[in-house]
């Protein structure tokens, strides 16, 4: 567990044991549980939530229990007393040979609960992903001066795009580490495009890929084969193989999700991921929270902000909201780091995403900015960088793990 996870559990209980005789204290209510977590991960929110409440329970079980036992204990000895009081140098043995109270258990199964719930709220954090998620929705919390801005997930995001991404990250599937790997780092805008116009494509198959997904365990030989014919013919035939595997491993992760959670797989799912995810490149967004997680930085992708512009007389007039999105948050360290994610060379675009992460770090207190982008994209924004000052920085996919390992974000336990 982190230590900054650790740190909080530990407050909250502490909390829950200088509260026992507050009649108003609700442990459902004090839990220290980010509202944003629960939509990616409501059956980890569940087991922490439960677990909490349980040791808190025993706690003021205990305490009560403990009350009882100590009030037992002083009639015991009033009750011996009334026999005769016996010398002031024989009291103590006396006591302890004849009234026996022993005051230790209560306080020992108190105690067991704790441990035992520490052990418990450590095996749920254990998961990579909830873990990131819980700190870098603490740093958001944390850095929220705004009364006029608030963050949260997108409904469509919440159902099939972040449960995904988790599971996915968690299993350290990593589309552009394996390019580098094989030698094809330097064909991005090649896997960018092919990829963008396979998921175009693809959303006039959605019938025929709904009924291999459901059926993955026979047909993904042919789920493959399906994807792979979608995938531009220039391709290099390893590449086209890796690229169709790739698009594979996400679609049968939104079906294994939406199961694992009671839910069918439909065809609008299929389409609003394939749309997103890679149709709009929405891939490398996760492709930069997969980097992240394993160099252990704390993240979440696609955090919806919403704000309401203009002064507040302005706000009072005309209540309009604006909302904006953040590719993907992280909190290195416990410090905000707001990150843009884009496939466009385009200087007019750049420069907006430069303005926008410019303003939200003086929103929102954000430590770094940072956009990330192809090689050529860069170039270009070196010399928006010459004209302005600014402290936004430029990474290029190609080069993610090594610059963000030489600006500091790695972060492990």
């Amino acid at each position: 567990m982190h230590g900054r996870t650790l740190d909080r559990i530990l407050r909250y209980l502490e909390m829950c044991i200088e509260k026992l005789d507050d009649p108003n204290y609700r442990l459902e209510v004090d839990i220290p549980l980010p509202s944003i977590v629960g939509g990616i991960f409501p059956e980890e929110t569940r087991k922490l939530r439960e677990e909490l409440e349980r040791a808190c329970s025993k706690v003021k079980g205990g305490s009560e229990t403990l009350k009882d036992s100590y009030k037992a204990c002083l009639r015991k000895v009033l009750k011996y007393i009334r026999r005769g009081i016996p010398q002031p140098s024989e009291v103590e043995k006396t006591f302890k040979e004849t009234v026996k109270c022993d005051l230790s258990l209560p306080l020992a199964d108190a105690s067991g609960a704790l441990f035992e719930a520490l052990i418990e709220t450590a095996s749920i954090f254990s998961r990579r992903s909830f873990e990131a998620a819980w700190l870098t929705a603490e740093a958001l919390e944390r850095n929220f001066q705004s009364s006029v801005i608030t963050f949260e997930l997108h409904d469509r995001d919440r159902r099939c795009i972040h449960p995904v991404w988790s599971f996915l990250a968690d299993k350290g599937r990593r589309l552009i580490v394996e390019l580098r790997s094989l030698n094809y780092g330097k064909e991005m805008n090649t896997v960018i495009d092919a990829l963008s116009s396979a998921g175009e494509s693809l959303k006039d198959e959605v019938k025929v890929l709904h009924d291999l997904i459901t059926e993955a365990e026979k047909k993904r030989k042919a789920l493959v084969e399906v994807i792979s014919k979608k995938l531009r013919e220039d391709l290099e035939k390893h590449l086209k193989y890796m690229l169709a595997n790739y698009v594979t491993d996400h679609l049968l992760a939104l079906h294994g999700v939406l199961r694992k959670f009671g839910r069918e797989l439909r065809n609008d799912d299929l389409e609003y991921y394939l749309d997103v995810v890679f149709k709009d490149g929405c891939f490398l967004e996760y492709e930069v929270y997969a980097v992240l997680l394993e160099l252990c930085v704390p993240a979440i992708p696609r955090v919806q902000l919403t704000y309401l512009p203009g002064n507040e007389e302005e706000r009072r007039a005309r209540a309009k909201k604006e909302v904006t999105e953040l590719d993907v948050v992280a909190a290195p360290r416990g410090e905000l780091w707001l990150i843009e994610v884009t496939k466009s060379t385009g200087e007019d675009k750049l420069r907006e995403d430069m303005e926008k992460l410019e303003w939200l770090m003086g929103e929102l207190g954000a430590g770094r900015a940072l956009i990330i982008c192809t090689r050529e994209a860069r170039k270009v924004a070196g010399k928006l960088l010459q004209a302005r000052r600014s402290e936004v920085s430029f990474i290029a996919f190609e080069e993610l793990d090594s610059k963000l390992l030489s600006s500091g974000a790695r972060c492990c336990r």
